[in-house]
């Protein structure tokens, strides 16, 4: 199944674009940008809804607190908010310090928070689905399986994995101690690249095969087994790796490089160079202006 183009969203924002959220209760898309702001779209259309001011710093990451209807954003400055569906901020979590990627775990109901060198493990607040749905102001312990900034977290069926500059690869499961859920690393790559890892997405295709993908600033994008064994190496590419993403419509793999005429397209499965079956990169681009992100949903099966 080949993607067309839907919709374009021309000056979404004055500053860079540096996440993209899909609200499944609102059925909108929400991005950030550099500057501290939120902006919200209708995911059919791409009509605009609102946008807020939301952090003082960059962006750096979202997540969805589903079943609480709850948006979270983390920045820069150091602190995590949490946002009801009329875009009021319920809650601000100081977590003292620059906050660089999140992620919802839903088995466990916790907020997974990535700062340089640990990722704080947040839980709900006792007593908060009765007052309002609130976090916990501080984290019920850290996970430290990484030295340096961790860039990327992904949660998917009750797996957790990281990916960090110190090019560090963890994946971690969860289990049961004294009627609590907790969250413990079971595998590590030391070296998964040669460089810092930036991007990390997990896919799965219609059969039940299930990838870890990292893309690094060595230019190589790999393929991982969920126990973390290496499957497919992509590269080195020609350019520095800018974004990938999996295509849960076409079960294929999109890696976006640093120039204007760079994209490759892959089968995860097989490692099949797929690049003539899908638009073009030139289709894809905005004002001759490069991608630099690249996001995708199961829920709608959309990219973007």
């Amino acid at each position: 199944m080949a993607m067309v183009k839907a919709f374009t969203i021309p000056d979404a924002h004055k500053r860079d674009i540096t996440q993209v959220e899909f609200l499944p209760y609102k059925r909108e898309y929400v991005t950030a940008c550099e500057g501290g702001y939120l902006s919200f779209w209708e995911a059919d259309t791409g009509k605009a809804v609102a946008s807020i001011k939301a952090h003082v710093g960059m962006v750096t990451s979202l997540a969805v607190w589903a079943d609480a209807r709850v948006l979270l954003s983390g920045s820069l400055d150091g602190t995590v908010k949490t946002w009801t569906t009329v875009l009021e901020c319920r809650q601000i979590v100081d977590i003292e310090s620059p906050v660089f990627s999140m992620a919802w775990h839903v088995r466990t109901g916790q907020l997974l928070v990535g700062v340089e060198g640990s990722i704080h493990v947040l839980s709900e607040k006792e007593g908060s689905k009765v007052s309002g749905r609130y976090l916990k102001r501080r984290a019920d312990y850290l996970l430290t399986e990484h030295t340096d900034i961790i860039m990327a977290i992904s949660s998917y069926e009750g797996r957790i994995y990281s990916a960090g500059m110190d090019a560090r690869l963890a994946a971690y499961e969860t289990y049961s101690e004294r009627g609590r859920e907790l969250i413990r690393r079971v595998s590590k790559k030391e070296s998964a690249h040669m460089c810092g890892i930036p991007f990390l997405t997990v896919g799965q295709d219609v059969t039940g095969n299930t990838w870890v993908i990292t893309g690094s600033y060595d230019r190589i994008v790999r393929v991982w087994s969920t126990d973390l064994q290496p499957i497919y190496t992509f590269g080195p590419h020609t350019e520095d790796v800018k974004g990938i993403c999996v295509s849960h419509r076409c079960n294929q793999l999109w890696v976006m490089q640093n120039c204007a005429t760079a994209a490759h397209f892959y089968d995860p499965k097989s490692g099949e160079d797929l690049s003539s079956s899908l638009i073009t990169y030139e289709q894809m681009l905005v004002k001759d202006l490069g991608i630099i992100k690249l996001f995708s949903w199961r829920e709608t099966g959309d990219i973007i």
